[in-house]
């Protein structure tokens, strides 16, 4: 499977349809947005090789490039399913659907099977949530990037230690559709709802390995 076509949402680390709240001295790579709503806590977070864009016509473009671009994906049918958790096992490229709410508590493995633009897809059943626990990790092997795989549930949560890699992406309309603390996130941070969905985070480390020209 390809992946998607973001459009300007690549060029953020964090972006969420309203408000993202930050606490601690998180680090983001890339621009840091919202559709309608408010950005708060940057400083004491750091923000590198972007800005802030709260509300305005930047972040609004993005986020509705990145809310058509996961609608159509995601509306797509199920390759594969997946019980409710993801611990010890192999994800191949392709759409991986799973019935219940997930969990990662130890680690599971991307494998591009030497495909090096290959595209992973996970998807937790609406309305069911993703939570990656203390310490948990994700290991990329055989070309398999964080640019090209994709998460995607009702509300995800990331425990601090873990170290994840790829694009999360939330689709509640709670204020913490996605909540990461004191967490490694290899990718960028997402909320895609029509009804809201803010993103909270305390002390996290958010890398966006590659920011797809031009992002301003």
């Amino acid at each position: 499977m390809v992946p998607p076509d973001i459009g300007t949402a690549a060029c953020y680390g964090v972006l969420a349809r309203v408000d993202v709240l930050n606490a601690g001295v998180s680090q983001v790579n890339g621009n840091v947005g919202t559709a309608v709503g408010t950005i708060t806590g940057f400083p004491p977070g750091i923000i590198t090789n972007g800005v802030q864009h709260a509300a305005d016509a930047n972040a609004n473009t993005a986020w509705n490039s990145l809310f058509a671009a996961t609608t159509a994906l995601f509306a797509l049918g199920c390759d594969f399913a997946i019980a409710g958790s993801l611990n010890g096992l192999t994800i191949l490229p392709r759409k991986n659907c799973a019935t219940t709410s997930l969990t990662l508590t130890t680690s599971v493995t991307f494998d591009a099977q030497g495909n090096a633009g290959a595209g992973f897809y996970i998807q937790a059943s609406s309305p069911d949530t993703i939570t990656i626990g203390p310490g948990a990790t994700m290991i990329l092997i055989n070309g398999a990037s964080q640019e090209n795989i994709y998460i995607r549930g009702t509300s995800i949560s990331i425990a601090a230690g873990a170290v994840v890699f790829g694009n999360f992406i939330g689709t509640s309309s709670a204020s913490t559709a996605i909540l990461a603390t004191s967490a490694t996130v290899n990718g960028r941070l997402f909320t895609s709802t029509a009804l809201g969905g803010g993103i909270n985070m305390t002390t996290t480390n958010v890398v966006n390995g590659i920011l797809s020209p031009p992002c301003t």
